[in-house]
């Protein structure tokens, strides 16, 4: 394990699962942003609630629904957002499984399938 990596234990990734199975995108995210795992505290607020952000985080969530809206327009975003981002997570959960534990590095997220 390198300096400052995050590596979840078996007992982390446990936890973990269940938020995915419960389908708790944001509880998920926030869950691993609090076990250090900056992507997730970026995903998090994203998927947050406005009430629950403030600052760049709402910035963060408010640009990523413009840029949803000017791609596929604002009502497929209503419908199909949620979705995405579960499956985004429930993937990103199966990742570190599979890593024993290990985050996914910048290059694996991309490659994550759409909903």
């Amino acid at each position: 394990m390198n300096e400052g990596e995050v590596v979840l234990t078996p007992e982390q990734i446990q936890t973990l699962r269940g938020y995915a199975s419960r389908g708790d995108t944001y509880g998920g995210w926030r869950y691993l942003a609090n076990l250090g795992d900056r992507y997730a505290d970026d995903a998090a607020a994203i998927v947050g609630k406005d009430a629950n952000l403030n600052g760049l985080n709402l910035w963060m969530k408010k640009g990523v629904e413009n840029l949803w809206d000017d791609t596929v327009g604002k009502k497929t975003r209503l419908e199909k957002f949620d979705r995405v981002a579960l499956q985004h997570f429930r993937q990103y959960a199966r990742l570190i499984n599979q890593n024993n534990g290990r985050l996914p590095n910048t290059r694996a997220c991309p490659q994550f399938n759409l909903a």
